[in-house]
């Protein structure tokens, strides 16, 4: 990948977020279908936030991230979505306006903008990807790239096998700090968590 289109693509949403946005990122599956329990909660979950003024940032394809852009759009604010312009990958969700809609060709330089402008980070079920965009998050936060941000695993059934996995694997074995274990929070309260995050961005002056 060209250097030039990742810095191109990164200053293009740069200058089209604005230096001051603060939204939460929400990730998971982009398989389409409305009646999943997690998608009625990743819509719930965006909508109360988006009603108290906070910006939502997805990936803007289908399944979840359709689902968090539908609860955004349908609040106040900002419903994002930084779209992959790779073949055979999902398109931009009905939810997302054209000046909200930021089209990338590198994986690069789209995680480098979800790390510009997300201010927490919410995790429903998903695949390959969504694991990728979670570890880049941890790593980040370890590494000191972002500061320890509020992180959020949605579906404890789903994500406690995976959770189990790092505690014995990983950080027993002193492979990886157990301090990281510590940055994840995971539950299916979808109440608690809005709550949390918004008393979390008007505590740091984020929103009023």
């Amino acid at each position: 990948m060209n250097a030039n289109i990742i810095a191109q693509e990164i200053v293009r949403a740069e200058q089209g977020l604005g230096p001051s946005l603060m939204s939460v990122a929400i990730f998971g599956s982009g398989a389409d279908d409305v009646m999943n329990p997690y998608y009625i909660k990743a819509h719930e979950l965006a909508l109360h936030l988006s009603s108290a003024g906070i910006a939502i940032i997805t990936g803007g394809g289908g399944g979840i991230m359709e689902a968090a852009n539908r609860g955004a759009f349908q609040g106040t604010g900002a419903s994002i979505g930084l779209c992959l312009k790779i073949p055979n990958y999902e398109k931009k969700n009905e939810f997302v306006r054209t000046d909200h809609a930021f089209y990338f060709s590198s994986f690069f330089s789209r995680k480098a903008t979800f790390l510009n402008y997300a201010k927490a980070y919410v995790y429903f079920p998903g695949g390959v990807g969504t694991l990728d965009e979670l570890f880049e998050v941890i790593i980040a936060m370890r590494a000191g790239m972002i500061p320890c941000l509020p992180l959020y695993l949605i579906g404890v059934e789903f994500w406690e096998g995976l959770i189990k996995w790092l505690q014995h694997s990983i950080f027993d074995q002193n492979l990886s700090p157990k301090e990281l274990v510590d940055l994840i929070r995971v539950t299916d309260n979808i109440a608690e968590v809005s709550a949390n995050l918004i008393e979390h961005f008007r505590r740091t002056g984020m929103v009023n």
